[in-house]
């Protein structure tokens, strides 16, 4: 979201970890300039170089270079996961696809969506950035000499292999991988790119084995009040593989827009928050759309718990 931040100084107590860090963090990404303090000298280094180190993703994006991924080995066998890049509809579905089709099970991540302030010399300076893929192209084919003003995503992943381990190099290729989508959805082929890697996630499904499990109830809340500008959405379910692949999928295709995810694991249960709006930013409200939601989120929760 804008907060018209872009060039205001903020100062962030207790930005080592937990509410400091995810504050310091948004203020960065929405353009402010951030001082930040806390006691634990070491973990306020870390979160000073995560700070520094998506800006300098941001930085690398242009017209050609429209996603950047770095992942970073964790303990455990776990891999800490960051993409930043432009945002187009649907783009979720795809990062999250393309993570399941290389094998990989979100433990948890978080999901950010922020549009930078248009510089005033800029010719669409007076006019906020709308999730229009029709305004989205024309914005990534101009030619710019111009700060650029495009709404970006940062997400921020740890994963998991659901078999064995993997090498630094399998996140070369799922890079390449990534960009070619995002191109696709850059040149308006949504369903074109998203029909492609469905081909590559069926064969993946044919790949894992299945056992038989029951079906457990699934904790859904739609809530308009947290949120001035967006519906939020929890989810509280039985850890699924592919679930936020296909749950996003599924919004992208009926036009509802994700600006922001927080995905959270503990045991083998996971709580979703998802923060939306529908094709015109608007919230979703009507009564028959939070129907439809409820009802999407079951199925496609009940779907992945069956996959193999």
């Amino acid at each position: 979201m804008d907060l018209g931040l872009r060039g205001k100084v903020a100062c962030v107590a207790a930005a080592s970890s937990g509410l400091g860090k995810a504050s310091a963090l948004e203020l960065a990404r929405e353009g402010a300039r951030v001082a930040i303090c806390a006691r634990h000298e070491g973990r306020l280094q870390q979160a000073a170089e995560e700070i520094a180190r998506h800006a300098m993703l941001a930085e690398r994006l242009d017209a050609e270079n429209i996603v950047e991924v770095e992942a970073v080995p964790l303990e455990d066998n776990r891999w800490r996961v960051t993409i930043v890049g432009y945002d187009y509809l649907g783009e979720l579905s795809l990062i999250c696809g393309l993570l399941f089709v290389y094998g990989f099970n979100i433990l948890d991540g978080h999901i950010f969506t922020y549009e930078p302030t248009a510089d005033r010399r800029s010719p669409t300076a007076a006019r906020r950035l709308q999730p229009s893929a029709r305004h989205r192209r024309s914005a990534v084919r101009r030619r710019r000499s111009y700060p650029d003003s495009r709404r970006k995503i940062v997400d921020v992943f740890t994963v998991q292999p659901v078999r064995g381990s993997v090498s630094a190099a399998v996140w070369s290729r799922y890079a390449e991988d990534l960009a070619a989508l995002l191109h696709r959805l850059q040149a308006g082929e949504q369903r074109e790119a998203q029909g492609e890697l469905a081909k590559r996630v069926a064969e993946a499904l044919r790949q894992i084995g299945s056992t038989a499990t029951p079906l457990y109830p699934v904790d859904i809340q739609i809530d308009n009040e947290a949120s001035e500008r967006y519906t939020v959405l929890h989810i509280e379910a039985p850890d699924t593989v592919g679930f936020l692949y296909e749950f996003t999928n599924a919004l992208a295709l009926n036009g509802i827009y994700i600006a922001r995810v927080t995905v959270e694991s503990v045991g083998n249960r996971v709580h979703d928050t998802l923060y939306v709006t529908d094709a015109y930013g608007r919230k979703i409200t009507a009564p028959e759309k939070q129907r439809e939601l409820r009802a999407a989120t079951v199925l496609v929760k009940h779907f992945t718990h069956l996959l193999p």
